[in-house]
């Protein structure tokens, strides 16, 4: 009975928590744009997107001037089993806004700022695990990034780029229905800013190839103040860092084929990388986490244009 006690705290402090997570990377989505959703996230060394610097900000030293502004909506129908009994999730909706702006301010030097989301929702229907005391569990976590992006490029034909971008973010994230683990009520939404950068190259060797890397720092958040008695590390959430490669082939105008190996250090954060031990309080830098190990991605992606009005894009996403 003590050990069911345990399993069943764990699971219900932790219910709230893992649902702001989604896709194969973790909290990421499964790319930004249409291309990059369409090709299995592929975008490293393509630099056709405003929204390049989601994956590689020196993308944007190729995309042209540009204005693009769109979204979708994320649906979440999930649920679990828990000692035989099964605990329907409501459908989660969640709103995913994106835009990006390009300007070539000379041959040399370009200027972009983009901006895109990731995070869920979920509700569940009744206290997860049955403990009295505690309210239906609920959870959403947002986190939105704006990315001002500066590319150089250089070389006799301006085929080669580098770039730097300042990601500023904000983040809000509201739990419900773990009252009797922590002895406190629901504490409500928490929005916190954070912050990090990112770096990158790519070249155009020729029309028809082409290769990119990038780096993307910790994106750190100020502390979630109000669940400083939940997360690890005194609720100082972080991204992970995280840097790739990329590569990209035109066997004809028409098409294109695209490669991308991206590294996820999810392990170097507290929150996210910390593994499930409630043998430490709630809250410590060692505290509980969601144990999310380092990931690679292998991402793989086709397109083919039909016409000027009509394309066909096809992809696809590994982990290991």
């Amino acid at each position: 009975m003590k050990q069911r006690k345990v399993i069943s705290q764990a699971i219900a402090i932790s219910a709230g928590l893992p649902d702001i997570c989604f896709a194969t990377t973790g909290i990421y989505a499964t790319g930004y744009g249409t291309r990059e959703q369409g090709m299995g996230r592929v975008g490293i060394a393509i630099g056709e997107s405003v929204l390049a610097p989601a994956e590689n900000p020196a993308g944007i030293a190729f995309s042209g001037d540009r204005l693009d502004v769109g979204g979708g909506l994320l649906f979440i129908q999930s649920g679990a089993v828990d000692d035989g009994v099964s605990y329907h999730a409501k459908t989660g909706i969640t709103p995913m806004p994106e835009f990006g702006y390009v300007k070539s301010l000379s041959p040399s030097l370009v200027f972009g700022v983009a901006s895109w989301a990731s995070g869920a929702s979920m509700s569940y229907r009744a206290p997860y695990g049955g403990i009295p005391g505690n309210s239906n569990t609920y959870s959403q976590g947002v986190f939105v990034h704006v990315a001002p992006t500066v590319a150089y490029r250089f070389g006799a034909e301006k085929n080669h780029a580098l770039s730097l971008s300042f990601v500023g973010a904000l983040s809000t994230i509201d739990v419900e229905g773990v009252q009797a683990q922590t002895g406190l009520p629901n504490q409500g939404r928490n929005w916190k800013p954070g912050y990090g950068f990112k770096i990158g190259w790519m070249s155009q060797f020729t029309s028809q190839f082409s290769m990119g890397a990038s780096y993307a720092s910790k994106i750190r958040y100020q502390p979630w103040d109000k669940y400083s008695h939940i997360f690890a590390d005194g609720r100082r959430f972080e991204e992970p860092e995280q840097y790739g490669v990329g590569i990209a082939f035109r066997p004809t105008p028409k098409w294109l084929i695209g490669f991308d190996w991206i590294r996820f250090n999810y392990g170097n954060t507290h929150v996210l990388g910390n593994p499930v031990n409630f043998s430490v309080p709630l809250g410590n830098i060692n505290g509980c986490g969601f144990s999310f190990r380092n990931v690679n991605a292998y991402r793989f992606g086709v397109q083919y244009e039909v016409n000027d009005r009509f394309t066909i894009r096809g992809g696809f996403e590994m982990t290991d």
